[in-house]
């Protein structure tokens, strides 16, 4: 037995699902398993939520991700009841047993304004302030329109969490990681709105377990070749080894944004041209003080659906060749770190 509150937590919902009435959704579970220990710096940005005043292992309830030198992202649910003088944000240990690491104080939980705890965790994210800034880099999260966390692609969530979904449990000391694909909505055993991902598949080894709420969900980017953090790991139906239910952290850069940055370290929004001339459309834009790069934001005019995205590092034009009667819209904002702008002036075109 690990922790008494854990382990009492986690049977509470376990029975509540078993006794749940027919047609209506289960209690959500607080949901690695089949995963692997963590190499020692590996993800130095990682967090373990614990209570203030224990031990490292026996007070880890939660996980959580630096996502500024002095915020913590981790999921609503986890904190909503709770008080900053009760938490502490362990960042940068990946054996809760080991003495590396900073353990810094939370001073402040900004819970979003539309969390709603049941009877689904919807808007299921909180951001921690802590005492002093970590010495660590924070982990970047994924971007507006961006297609990285689609379905099919392959995903790795990182916890404390329980080994399995056995009772009692057993809690690893060491951060457990493990590859799972992201799950199409229809895959997810109930009707996710816009907020939530799913990822795993029913019957696997693979998956979150309790004591991992509030871990990251990370993807690759392919346009800038590092993981990005894409949901929160928040819960899931049953026993653990199904598909798993995570908040979508594109849905919420501008929560984000504006709670971690004050006015003066976003980047200004840039402004955006467009001109076509024998085939050719190009956008161009001003640069933006206090900018570390550019999204190109698009979308089919006049139906504005889908919306793409393309991560334009510094750049600050792009010329495509398009057919004629190709039509779109365009915006741009500027990026720094987890900062964001405001959206340009939405632009269209048509090519003659």
């Amino acid at each position: 037995m690990r922790n008494i509150t854990r382990l009492t937590c986690w049977l509470c919902f376990v029975l509540l699902g078993a006794f749940s009435p027919a047609g209506v959704a289960p209690a959500p579970t607080l949901k690695i398993i089949g995963g692997k220990n963590a190499k020692a710096g590996a993800w130095p940005w990682m967090t373990a939520l614990v209570f203030r005043g224990s031990d490292a292992f026996l007070g880890q309830f939660c996980g959580g991700t630096l996502v500024a030198p002095d915020w913590v992202l981790t999921a609503a649910h986890c904190v909503h009841k709770l008080t900053p003088a009760q938490l502490d944000a362990l960042v940068g240990r990946t054996d809760l047993d080991a003495t590396d690491g900073e353990r810094i104080a939370v001073i402040e939980i900004v819970i979003h304004p539309n969390f709603n705890p049941g009877p689904l965790y919807d808007n299921d994210i909180a951001l921690l302030k802590l005492q002093h800034p970590a010495a660590v880099a924070p982990v970047q999260t994924l971007d507006h329109f961006s297609v990285q966390d689609d379905p099919g692609e392959t995903a790795i969530v990182l916890g404390w969490g329980a080994l399995s979904g056995a009772s009692p449990p057993f809690f690893p000391t060491i951060l457990q990681q493990v590859p799972i694909p992201i799950a199409a909505p229809e895959q997810c055993g109930f009707d996710i709105i816009d907020t939530m991902l799913c990822a795993g598949y029913k019957g696997s080894d693979r998956d979150t377990c309790a004591g991992d709420s509030g871990g990251p969900l990370l993807v690759f980017d392919t346009e800038s070749g590092i993981w990005r953090q894409a949901g929160i790991t928040s819960f899931g139906f049953g026993p653990c080894g199904t598909v798993g239910i995570y908040t979508r952290l594109e849905q919420f850069k501008t929560f984000i944004s504006d709670t971690l940055c004050r006015p003066e370290e976003k980047p200004q929004t840039p402004e955006l041209s467009l001109s076509v001339a024998d085939g050719i459309a190009t956008a161009t834009w001003t640069q933006a003080p206090n900018d570390e790069g550019y999204r190109l934001n698009y979308a089919p005019y006049p139906e504005l659906n889908p919306i793409y995205s393309l991560d334009m590092n510094q750049a600050r034009e792009i010329s495509v060749a398009l057919q004629p009667g190709d039509a779109f819209f365009v915006a741009i904002s500027a990026y720094k770190d987890n900062c964001r702008s405001q959206f340009s002036t939405v632009e269209h075109f048509t090519v003659p």
